[in-house]
């Protein structure tokens, strides 16, 4: 979305893009992939996890000083989860599911509603 990435043709142009979407008609609507794939993003991705080769040589070292500033802001801004017996908070539903589900990922989207 240019909304988020500003100047599309600009964006990220070196990078190997894969777009992954249960919506055929969103597949190359802003940006032509390399590789396109329609369906359910969680099956998918399982299915691709599966074939997977986990290289051990992989450098860990040429992420930490991204990682050590992530770690930092989340000393600096810790989550603070408001506490209301009737309402829910979003950083409340966020750390209950993350609490259930270790593995879960979060992503958020603005919807159709905001096209």
């Amino acid at each position: 979305d240019d909304r988020v990435t500003g100047k599309l043709d600009d964006f990220a142009c070196h990078a190997q893009v894969i777009h992954i979407d249960i919506d055929p008609a969103e597949i190359s609507k802003n940006r032509i992939p390399q590789l396109a794939l329609v369906g359910d993003v969680k099956k998918i991705l399982q299915e691709i996890l599966k074939e997977q080769v986990y290289d051990s040589s992989i450098d860990l070292e040429q992420t930490m000083p991204w990682r050590k500033r992530i770690t930092r802001w989340k000393q600096t801004y810790p989550l603070i989860v408001p506490s209301s017996n009737t309402t829910l908070s979003p950083q409340e539903v966020i750390t209950t599911v993350n609490n259930i589900a270790k593995n879960a990922f979060f992503t958020t989207d603005v919807g159709q509603h905001q096209m």
